[in-house]
């Protein structure tokens, strides 16, 4: 089968599930090409797949055939298409203008961490209820609180905190320099592998202030620079950029009364 039959088909109303298994593809894949081709082709010329490879060099390594990947530097067949899903390819880091152009008009919103773009968790109702809270205690303790703010200070980095806290000047669209505070508030789907993962990089950029609340368990975590990791905090937290504390039963006793009906 062509490789711009996934473009094709993709234009006739094929999910993208049942194209990625028709091609035993990764989905992701799939929904990159298609993605390309709604943003730059202009008629139904065959060359689509063909600019798209060539311009982003992520997928440059490999090029679907009808029966296989063959090289794009040599054409040769290097292993069967079934074998695609578990081919471990190493691949160069989105950059910020490449993951803009290819991923700031979805949603669900994706990030870019570490240079590999990565969807946001759908916000549950708990998760949403408990970011106004966080971001209304952020200001009463002086604070400037914007929830959701996409964080611009590395070339391969974009995550978006729950909630930030920011003192001083603010810049414009996004900060390039560490902000106070950053939250992440988890969901139901969150992998706290990539929690920390953000976290970790949120203190290598400086921010002084690193929090995670756990809506359902009612958790609380704080980012321990000497350990370098997550560590529990049972009552309340005592900021480091400014002489302020946050009482974690104050937040959940907050949380409940958002909840009743």
């Amino acid at each position: 089968m062509p490789a711009n039959t996934i473009v094709d088909i993709g234009y006739n109303g094929v999910s993208v599930d049942e194209i990625a298994e028709q091609f035993e593809v990764s989905p992701g894949c799939v929904e990159a090409i298609l993605d390309y081709a709604k943003s730059h082709r202009t008629n139904a010329g065959p060359n689509v797949l063909e600019d798209f490879l060539s311009r982003h060099p992520f997928a440059v390594a490999y090029r679907v055939s009808g029966d296989g990947l063959r090289s794009a530097s040599t054409g040769t067949e290097t292993v069967r298409h079934n074998e695609f899903s578990s081919m471990s390819v190493a691949a160069p880091k989105l950059t910020r203008d490449a993951f803009r152009e290819m991923y700031a008009q979805r949603k669900p919103h994706f990030e870019l961490l570490d240079g590999a773009a990565v969807q946001k968790s759908l916000p549950a109702r708990l998760h949403s209820i408990l970011q106004f809270v966080l971001s209304v205690m952020l200001k009463e303790l002086g604070f400037k609180s914007r929830p959701e703010l996409t964080l611009a200070i590395d070339e391969t980095w974009e995550p978006t905190p729950d909630v930030c806290g920011v003192l001083g000047p603010e810049e414009d669209p996004y900060p390039t320099r560490a902000v106070a505070v950053a939250i992440e508030v988890l969901s139901l789907d969150d992998r706290f592998t990539r929690v920390i993962q953000k976290c970790r990089q949120y203190a290598a950029w400086g921010i002084q202030d690193i929090l995670v609340y756990d809506p359902v368990s009612r958790e609380v975590w704080y980012w321990d620079a000497v350990t370098g990791g997550l560590i529990e905090s049972k009552e309340t937290y005592r900021f480091r950029s400014q002489p302020v504390e946050i009482f974690h039963n104050e937040v959940f006793r907050r949380l409940e009364d958002e909840l009743r009906p």
